[in-house]
Formats: structure tokens, C-alpha cells, sequence
């Protein structure tokens, strides 16, 4: 039932952002929570050796352009604070691996 539609959309729209970035939706959903001025740290919840290195290499780019922050903020259907969106973006990164793990 937390899968409809609209969610799949959702992972879809920003595994497209993310290729670009040449990152994971994984990635890009960290950095994403990371540029948040309220938050000061990320429990990444890695199951694995390979799933932490790949959460950490999202340090090597957590910046975005103001294209990406305008096109992630359609996506989400979300202003620039608002701060739910940050855990809106993580829920459908989960969802997204549950998906297809």
C-alpha cells in the first residue's frame, strides 16, 4: 500500500537526476538530507561492507546545482524548507530498494 504509482514516479524522476550526478538514488538521497542546515548527522543503516562504501562516497559530491535543487523540489512537490521533504525523499529511497532488492 506505500507503493502506488505516484511513488514509483517519484524513484524514477530521481534515479534519472541521480544517474547524472553519477550517483545512486541512494547517494543522491544522503546528500540531499545532508545540505539540510538542521542536520547534523545521517544514520545510513548499511547492511553490508559494499553498501557503507557506497554511502560514503557520497561525500565526494554533495554539492547540487540550483537546476538540480529546482528539478528535486518538482519532483517532491516541495519548497526549498520544507523539512518533511528531506524525509520524504529518504521513504522513497527505501521503498525504491525494497523494490528491487
Amino acid at each position: 500500500e506505500q507503493i502506488t504509482d505516484k511513488v514509483i514516479t517519484t524513484v524514477t524522476r530521481l534515479q534519472e537526476i541521480a544517474q547524472k550526478r553519477g550517483q545512486s538514488t541512494g547517494q543522491l538521497a544522503l546528500a540531499w538530507v545532508l545540505r539540510h542546515t538542521a542536520v547534523t548527522s545521517v544514520i545510513i543503516g548499511a547492511r553490508n561492507v559494499e553498501q557503507l562504501k557506497e554511502n560514503m562516497e557520497t561525500l565526494n559530491h554533495l554539492s547540487f546545482t540550483d537546476d538540480e535543487i529546482k528539478k528535486i523540489e518538482e519532483i517532491l512537490e516541495i519548497s526549498l524548507d520544507d523539512s518533511m521533504a528531506y524525509l520524504d525523499l529518504v521513504n522513497c529511497i527505501l521503498i525504491k530498494r525494497l523494490m528491487f532488492q
